[in-house]
């Protein structure tokens, strides 16, 4: 069987034009081949386009909380607290640490009902509700202090919102007044029925305009925390700025602290 005849050297063929062929010295020439297969390009996040990645292993929860979500479904603790020494409890200078233990119990606002919740304070003097930025709402928030000096604040289930601790505040439902708003939010929050003592500040938040409360804790028990928060902590105000990281709390604590030296 012969071979084709080799290229004359002397006229240069482009690589697409080789077929395959043998050397004068014996040697053969593979056929040049135009089809270059691409290398295959990542996709967004990660994987190879055309191909899709394995899904993530979700994360398993360490613990459920006692209290379900608003839909009646389980919630998962990722990173579960761990409850501090009972002795805190007496202790100013340290901080008391409280997890859900599923107690149950009845909100105040649920048993008064609405604005006629107990703890309000209806001469309180403060300003007009303030004016909300567009894609902001407006919340309301309560700074629970204890009769030692300690401060009441929560840790939110699985760090909501980013936040490791704060303080209690949710969004003002339509109908409801600020104050009544308030209780409502500490008792879910944290289990406290408490009494409005005064106005402490409007802070503007990442996604709100929240009106903040003094309040004074008459009942309830910390343990008793809804779902949506997985610890309650009572926390010498000295300590305060390094317990709340969240830019947003920082003006808090300064205003809590004017208050302080003007009464």
């Amino acid at each position: 069987m012969g071979y084709p005849d080799p290229p004359v050297e002397s006229e240069p063929l482009q690589k697409s034009q080789v077929h395959g062929y043998t050397k004068r010295d014996g040697t053969y020439v593979k056929p040049y081949a135009t089809n270059v297969v691409a290398k295959p390009k990542p996709a967004p996040g990660g994987g190879v386009k055309g191909h899709t990645a394995p899904p993530k292993p979700k994360p398993i929860p360490k613990a459920i909380h006692p209290k379900p979500n608003d839909v009646g479904e389980p919630v998962g603790l990722y990173e579960p607290h761990v409850e501090t020494d009972a002795a805190h409890w007496g202790q100013p200078d340290k901080i008391a640490t409280f997890i859900p233990r599923g107690l149950g119990g009845d909100c105040p606002y649920k048993l008064y009902g609405g604005n006629a919740v107990e703890g309000q304070k209806p001469d309180l003097k403060e300003p007009p509700l303030p004016e909300v930025a567009k894609g902001k709402h407006l919340s309301v928030g309560v700074v629970v202090e204890e009769s030692d000096g300690r401060v009441w604040t929560i840790s939110p289930s699985n760090r909501f919102g980013g936040y490791d601790n704060t303080f209690p505040k949710g969004t003002l439902e339509d109908g409801i007044n600020p104050q009544a708003s308030a209780i409502k939010e500490a008792f879910e929050k944290s289990g406290l029925k408490v009494e409005i003592t005064g106005f402490l500040a409007d802070v503007e938040r990442g996604t709100s305009t929240t009106r903040y409360y003094r309040a004074k804790r008459v009942g309830g028990d910390p343990t008793d925390m809804g779902w949506e928060s997985q610890a309650v902590h009572l926390v010498p105000r000295e300590r305060l700025a390094a317990h709340l990281q969240s830019k947003y709390d920082q003006p808090l604590i300064a205003a809590l602290t004017n208050n302080n030296e003007k009464s």
